[in-house]
């Protein structure tokens, strides 16, 4: 029998009952001379005698006594065979002794030892196991491989790998013809041995592996014994022995004592492991890898550009000489290829064209890789989310990416995410601190990630970034284009990165890319644009004459006159030629089309001015009116809500305006329909229509309706915003119909809840509470640009939501399908401090307590003047102004807009004490240790200079101890900064010593688990001496420490 049991791994201590708790299966390496004991004497230490030490039969169960062991015997002999498959069939064989074993149990978690070649056949049989779903239960269960000097690729000179030159020695010593078939799979860059590792590579992330290399002799080298993946799925031994006796261990002898304690350790560390259920807990590291990247790697401003028009950048793909040389650039070893373009010149959507087009694609593969290349674009807009213009964002994109379309490097980057999940931040929910994961990737990691998978990656395989708007990308840094260098400049590794980059010829990124080639874009598109130019004119004299407009006057005039204008700017003809085509529709001769085109100016920015000065006056408070909406309005929106908040009487409704959800279609298309005209004659196609906003819902009925509205193009937008551009507009507009934008945004989306309430729909729900958050917002907005407050807005939104859920407080839930009925209940059907709870979420911070209200609200919101009518009437007075205090510290998330936080504290504070009165416990300290100490003093500082404790004992949960406590427990940013923080609050009264429920003082926690905040505390300030002395007392210091403590005496810094 080919298998035999050396050890059943039923344990003594269990009197031989109890059932193995998993399986080893030791596979022998080369046996040219065909002797049949092999497959022990690979094993086995001999004495000379014929009798030896089978340590894995002898010693090892003793050390994992719940393993069942088995060795394998199999012909190796290099002998000829007809049957090129013999050792595919070789390794199935394995396949289905293992199966014969393991019936009772085939879930039994089970481990490979291989040495020499038996490690290749290891890995066949498990390729074998991956591609037969009749041994999927043998690849299922095994969880760890241990190789000894398996030569798994080897480095080669001309000659070929010394193993292999070993081998082809020793069988032609032999008689009969070397196998083809065996010689093969041991010479690295064969065939065989190619498709063996490529098959095999896709599953490496699946095991713990031990690969040991000998450590006398070089028959098979460290390099080629080694896989060379990570630390955590691979460990790297040397064994102080020969190829031959790396595996053969009498513990017994001296010689042997180090060698087998090295291999024993480890076999018991792989005993452990497949003991865990790895396999889940990979498969779920992996999916939260994934998770953690796509949450800042949507790139919907891919969508929003245009398609490349027919025949068009067809000169791209010409790689003679005097053209782009981009299909040279797709397969030469160079890194990079910048194509760059005066604004407006196409950048944008020849990127698009590039990155879509199968001829892309095809050009990549005849680089002869053995996988398929991967395509990876990145769009970076200045006009969306933070992540679309953030070279962090771009990261998160790209590395999800590739990720997404390749499984095998997914592991790899598995240690860099333990490190991103190891870091927590600490919140309070509800009573309780809690410690939850961040979950955030810092630059660092995410750069690292990318360049680990170029280094470890052993699969061949092409990569090509297509990266547009890098100008458009905030604060890019030198630093970030040398990495772009950096990753694609390794193009002689498995893995290669290549980057086409777009972007304005800004000087920052010009002169790194002056080494690489490059495409002037607007010097290749003349026949693009006369093609383009024909194809629009032709299409509407057909629409309008229904006859095609003579080729003659197109293309000895107009044509060329365009071309000649345009200078290569895209976006220059466009709008000409919409002009030209708007005299075609006014039946302008061909003269008439000329002159017209004759007077538009050539620059682009020359060409937006006359455009506005064309507009009429008795229309310009439009303008400036859609102008200032649009920059305003958060993310991009559909026609609908834009006209609506732009004209909320096309949706009246009675004394409401109905939300664009509850307009019949046919009466909701007319409004767009000629919204879409006003646009074009106020706006002059500055702004227009976009593809649909992937974060909308698309209904079959849906028309321009829901089409999203925005800037044709980032000039136009730099052309609006630019300083003084608005203001002197609005000087010529009739000032009576200039609206304000963000008071415009609140009264639309009140509107849509005060609609919502009349028809008693679920107003907890999530889109209600989205709705108020966005008015607060706007409303908060407001008041920093006015100095002034909506008082009576505000007090209509707090009467409509108490009216609203007072009805809903007297209604079944299940009626209205409250989707918060939990929170509803919790907070005592208070419909304020339910959305506190919500708008804590948004805003980053904690829950509110129980009883909050709408004034709680507006000091969370920073509505300072609204609470400053509100005190100076009355309607809030001291005492209660003082309870409301905690909200005003909450509203500052992470240290944002301290100042306006400070201002709201000193308004609620203004002429009265806290000694009386004030929020004990968590509801104050609480928000305030959340902060950056360093943005959050001055607040916290009024505090306390109003009668508030350092030393108040506060209750965390299970814990209690003072805020200071909290503090130097919990925090884990820059000890500078924290340092400063303890040396302040010092100042002001904090006890040193006080105690926390474990006993411990904050000079405990200091001395013993921050020494970094130790050596600010006691190194960098003016320490009292007693202090010092009492620690050194105690024992909290020894004398070695002192010379640490004692230092130049430097004067606290005042965090004023």
């Amino acid at each position: 029998m080919p298998i035999r049991e050396i050890a059943n791994g039923r344990s003594e201590e269990d009197e031989g009952n109890a059932e193995p708790k998993v399986d080893i299966v030791a596979v022998h390496g080369l046996n040219p001379l065909n002797k049949e004991n092999h497959a022990f004497d690979t094993w086995q230490k001999s004495d000379g005698t014929g009798n030896g030490h089978l340590w894995l039969r002898d010693t090892f169960p003793t050390a994992q006594p719940n393993a069942r062991i088995f060795l394998y015997s199999y012909d190796s002999r290099p002998t000829f065979s007809e049957n090129k498959d013999r050792f595919i069939q070789e390794a199935s064989l394995l396949l289905e002794w293992i199966s014969v074993k393991r019936e009772k149990d085939p879930k039994r978690p089970l481990i490979f030892i291989g040495h020499s070649l038996g490690g290749i056949l290891i890995k066949q049989a498990l390729v074998n196991a991956h591609a037969n779903p009749e041994y999927r239960e043998v690849k299922e269960a095994t969880r760890c491989l241990a190789f000894f000097g398996t030569p798994h690729g080897g480095p080669s000179d001309d000659l070929g790998i010394r193993f292999a030159k070993a081998c082809v020695a020793i069988v032609h010593a032999l008689p009969g013809i070397p196998s083809n078939d065996i010689m093969e799979a041991l010479k690295k860059g064969s065939l065989f041995s190619d498709v063996l590792q490529e098959n095999w590579r896709h599953q490496l992330g699946q095991y713990s592996i031990v690969s040991f290399y000998e450590g006398r002799g070089n028959v098979v080298p460290r390099e080629s014994a080694t896989i060379g993946l990570p630390g955590d799925r691979e460990k790297m031994i040397k064994i102080d022995a020969s190829h031959s006796n790396m595996c053969r261990f009498d513990p017994n002898m001296e010689e042997d004592c180090d060698n087998y304690e090295l291999v024993e350790r480890n076999l018991k560390r792989l005993c452990d492991i497949a003991l865990r259920p790895i396999r889940a807990t990979l498969e779920k590291d992996i999916n939260d890898l994934l998770a953690s990247l796509r949450k800042h790697a949507a790139n919907p401003r891919a969508l929003k550009i245009s398609e490349a028009h027919h025949n068009t950048f067809e000169w791209i793909w010409t790689p003679s000489k005097d053209r782009t040389g981009f299909t040279d650039w797709l397969t030469s070893d160079l890194g990079l290829l910048w194509l760059n373009g005066k604004p407006g010149s196409g950048k944008s959507t020849l990127i698009k064209y590039l990155a879509t087009h199968t001829r892309s694609l095809k050009t990549l593969q005849d680089i002869q890789r053995t996988q398929a290349p991967v395509v990876v674009p990145f769009y970076f807009s200045d006009q969306g989310a933070e992540h679309e213009k953030s070279f962090v964002g771009f990261l998160h994109s790209i590395i999800y990416q590739i990720l997404f379309r390749c499984e095998d490097l997914r592991p790899l980057i598995l240690p860099i995410f333990e490190d991103v999940k190891a870091r927590s931040v600490t919140v309070l929910q509800g009573r309780d601190w809690k410690r939850v994961e961040d979950g955030t990737w810092t630059q660092a990691e995410l750069e690292s990630a990318l360049e680990v998978i170029i280094k470890r990656s052993q699969v061949e395989r092409s990569i090509c970034l297509f990266i547009d708007g890098l100008d458009e990308c905030s604060e890019i840094k030198a630093r970030d284009l040398d990495f772009l260098s950096r990753i694609t400049s390794s193009q002689k590794r498995p893995l290669t990165i290549k980057a086409c980059i777009a972007s304005r010829p800004l000087n920052s990124i010009q002169l790194r890319m002056v080494h690489y080639p490059s495409i002037e874009l607007q010097k290749w598109t003349t026949d693009d644009i006369s093609t383009y130019v024909f194809d629009r004119l032709d299409q509407t004299t057909r629409l309008v004459w229904n006859q095609a407009l003579p080729e003659s006057e197109l293309d000895q005039k107009i044509i060329p006159e365009v071309v000649k204008r345009a200078s290569g700017i895209f976006t220059w003809v466009k709008i000409a030629v919409d002009e030209l085509s708007l005299g075609l529709e006014q039946g302008d001769t061909s003269q008439e089309l000329f002159d017209k085109l004759s007077g538009l100016p050539s620059a682009l920015k020359e060409l937006y001015t006359k455009m506005i000065d064309d507009i009429p006056d008795a229309y310009l408070h439009d303008t400036c009116n859609y102008f200032r909406l649009i920059l305003s309005w958060p993310g991009i929106p559909n026609l609908i809500e834009f006209t609506l908040a732009a004209h909320p009487e096309e949706g009246a409704k009675g004394d409401t305006v109905l939300p664009w959800g509850d307009i019949r279609p046919h009466k909701r298309d007319q409004i767009c329909r000629n919204m879409r005209r006003r646009l074009q004659s106020r706006c002059k196609g500055l702004l227009d229509l976009v593809p649909d906003d992937p974060r909308q819902p698309c209904l079959d009925h849906e028309g321009i309706s829901f089409k999203g509205l925005s800037f044709t193009h980032g000039t136009a937008k730099s052309y609006v915003t630019r300083k003084g551009f608005l203001e002197e507009l609005e000087a010529r507009a009739n000032q009576k119909n200039l609206k304000e934008p963000n008071v415009a945004l609140a009264l639309y989306w009140f509107q849509t809840i005060k609609y919502d309430s009349w028809l008693y729909k679920p107003i907890t729900g999530e889109r209600s509470f989205e709705t108020l958050y966005l008015i607060l917002r706007q409303t908060w907005d407001v008041e920093v640009k006015t100095g002034h407050s909506l008082r009576e807005f505000l007090d209509d939104l707090n009467k409509l939501w108490e009216n609203a859920c007072l009805h809903l407080q007297t209604t079944n839930s299940a009626v209205w399908h409250v989707p918060n009925e939990r929170l509803w209940r919790e907070t005592n059907n208070n419909w304020s401090d339910m959305f506190l709870q919500q708008f804590a979420h948004k805003w980053g911070t904690f829950g509110f307590p129980p009883g909050s209200n709408f004034d709680c609200l507006a000091v969370a919101s920073n509505l300072i003047f609204y609470i400053q009518d509100k005190i100076e009437d009355g309607s809030i007075n001291g005492s209660y102004a003082r309870q409301l205090v905690p909200f005003a510290v909450t509203s500052t998330p992470k240290g944002k807009r301290p100042k306006a936080a400070t201002n709201m504290v000193s308004l609620l504070l203004t002429h009265h004490s806290l000694s009386s009165s004030l929020p004990r416990g968590h509801l104050l300290w609480g928000p305030a240790l959340q902060m950056n100490p360093t943005n959050i003093i001055t607040v916290i500082r009024d505090l306390l200079e109003r009668g508030a404790s350092p030393n108040e004992m506060i209750v965390f949960g299970a814990y209690s101890g003072t805020a200071l406590h909290q503090l130097v427990s919990l925090f884990s940013g820059n000890m500078g900064e924290l340092g400063l923080w303890v040396q302040e609050w010092l100042d002001i009264g904090g006890n040193f010593h006080a105690r926390d429920s474990n006993g411990d003082s904050v000079l405990d926690l200091i001395l013993h688990k921050k020494p970094g905040l130790r050596r600010h505390i006691f190194h960098n300030t003016t320490f009292l001496e007693d202090e010092k002395n009492r620690a050194v007392d105690s024992g909290d210091l020894d004398f070695e420490e002192i010379g640490q403590l004692d230092g130049p005496s430097a004067k606290r810094p005042r965090l004023t």
